[in-house]
């Protein structure tokens, strides 16, 4: 027998069997059976791949329905910007289109739809309204709009619809700003 035990083991086991063959007795005949039963098993068992357990970590999952930060890259996030600055283009009263120049944030909230806020930067261009429909190849000017849009877009329709959009003027860096008033002591604020 050529089995993983040691010799010794075998040694007890085989004279317990020969035992039982010796006194032809069914009690040590079953003994000496069971016995070797016992050792097959526990070898066949011993012998089988043992099974590692992965660990488990838990991650940062966003809650369902809560606002979460996005990456102004991301595919989901130009797309819905680019919805949001068609939509402001039809409804603004400008003659001259305008074009997203940059996302500065963005956030998602999962629903039944996806909600996106986003912070944008859009630049007039030269090009008018009536002109073209491809305002990527305009010509930017120099006023630029700090805006905010509400996107949603529905994945089973695959439709975004803009919820609400709010833009101003930004302040070019090269006009010179209002200082600020000055403070000056007043005559009859004395203690006396």
């Amino acid at each position: 027998m050529t089995h993983w035990y040691p010799q010794r083991f075998w040694q007890p086991v085989l004279r317990i069997m020969m035992m039982g063959m010796l006194k032809r007795s069914p009690v040590w005949i079953l003994l000496g059976l069971s016995l070797v039963l016992a050792v097959r098993g526990e070898q066949q068992t011993t012998l089988e791949p043992t099974i590692q357990e992965e660990m488990i970590t838990a991650k940062k999952v966003s809650l369902l329905g809560g606002w979460n930060p996005r990456s102004p890259e991301s595919e989901e996030v130009q797309a819905a910007a680019l919805h949001a600055v068609e939509k402001f283009n039809g409804q603004s009263k400008s003659k001259k289109t305008f074009q997203l120049v940059s996302i500065t944030s963005a956030q998602s909230q999962v629903t039944n739809v996806i909600n996106y806020k986003l912070k944008a930067i859009l630049g007039k261009t030269a090009c008018l309204k009536s002109e073209t429909n491809q305002v990527d190849k305009c010509t930017l000017g120099h006023k630029r709009l700090a805006c905010t849009f509400e996107v949603s877009f529905n994945p089973r329709k695959q439709v975004h619809q803009q919820v609400e959009s709010s833009c101003h003027k930004m302040v070019s860096p090269s006009l010179p700003t209002a200082s600020p008033p000055l403070s000056l002591p007043l005559d009859n604020a004395s203690p006396n």
